[in-house]
C-alpha cells in the first residue's frame, strides 16, 4: 500500500512538473522573462548577385543589371521558369536598391535590414 502511494506521488510530482515546464522562460537581471530573439534572416548580397564589387559606380551596376536580367528573364529559361523567376527578382531588387544612392548607403552599412527599418 506504501509502495503504490509513493508511485502514485510520483507521478502527480511528475504530472505538475510537465504543466509547468513550458510555462518557465529565461529571466533578465530585473528579474523580467526574456523574449527569445528571432533568428535573423540570411541576407542577400546584392552585389554579388549583380556580379559587381562594392565600389562599382552607377554605370557598371545599370550594365551588370542588364546583363544578368536578360540572363535570368523568365521568358528566356522555359525549362526552369520557376527559379529563372526568382532570380530575376533578385536581380531587380539588387538593382532598385544599388541604384539609389540613399538605399545603397543604408544597405552598406546594414544590410538587407537596414532597408527595412529605414
Amino acid at each position: 500500500m506504501a509502495g503504490s502511494q509513493l508511485r502514485l506521488g510520483a507521478v502527480l510530482v511528475l504530472l505538475v512538473a510537465c504543466l509547468l515546464l513550458p510555462m518557465l522562460q529565461p529571466v533578465d537581471a530585473q528579474g523580467r522573462r526574456r523574449q527569445q530573439a528571432p533568428k535573423p534572416t540570411p541576407s542577400r548580397d546584392f552585389y554579388k548577385i549583380l556580379g559587381v564589387d562594392r565600389g562599382a559606380d552607377d554605370a557598371t551596376i545599370k550594365k551588370a543589371y542588364r546583363k544578368q536580367a536578360l540572363k535570368w528573364h523568365p521568358d528566356r529559361n522555359p525549362d526552369n521558369k520557376a527559379g529563372a523567376e526568382d532570380k530575376f527578382k533578385d536581380v531587380a531588387a539588387a538593382y532598385e536598391v544599388l541604384a539609389d544612392p540613399d538605399k545603397r548607403k543604408l544597405y552598406d552599412a546594414y544590410g538587407e535590414e537596414g532597408l527595412k527599418a529605414g
